[in-house]
């Protein structure tokens, strides 16, 4: 049986969520105005099931316009879509441990119908992950949610929430990796 204490700095999404609050003090604003307008006013309409399309959080990130985002911002694009999706209900999934290691332990074979993840119960879910490494780091958890595409459809989105590992530059919050 696996056994987790709770982790001693708090609740890691929502280290996150101050975090790119603070470094994008207009980003909810604007997310909220861009729902606000969708399919208006020269803007696309995009599926329920999507809080706010990658492009919306792009042109946050870069100021809009005609302004790019950086090379070194550009994962501040997929940081934004998931905290900008999970906000609206901060939901945080921890598993039993009993069927935590169940479902860790179920091989995956075949495809997933990709209905079902419309019937995720929220825009977007973290999802906690004790014990678990992503690239040699600790993985705390993940982001789960949908992303509306105008160019390719659908896809699935789950930027990951590492700990931050020795030798590499550290933030005031954990790393944040996209898939």
């Amino acid at each position: 049986m696996m056994t987790t204490a709770p982790p001693p700095w708090g609740c890691r999404p929502r280290e996150h969520l101050a975090t790119a609050g603070r470094l994008y003090p207009h980003a909810w604003k604007r997310a909220d105005e861009f729902r606000a307008v969708r399919g208006r006013h020269g803007l696309p309409d995009w599926p329920e099931w999507c809080f706010l399309p990658l492009a919306g959080w792009y042109a946050i990130v870069s100021g809009g316009g005609e302004n790019r985002v950086p090379v070194e911002r550009i994962t501040h694009v997929a940081r934004l879509s998931a905290l900008g999706a999970w906000r609206a209900t901060q939901g945080v999934y921890r598993f039993d441990p009993d069927v935590y290691a169940a479902v860790v332990d179920t091989p995956i074979s075949g495809d997933i119908p990709a209905d079902v993840l419309h019937r995720m119960p929220e825009w977007c879910v973290y999802v906690e992950t004790p014990g678990m490494t992503a690239r040699g780091a600790l993985l705390h958890g993940f982001w789960a949610h949908l992303e509306a595409d105008a160019n390719t459809g659908q896809s699935l989105t789950a930027p990951l929430c590492v700990e931050p590992q020795p030798g590499r530059p550290t933030h005031s919050s954990p790393q944040f990796l996209p898939m």
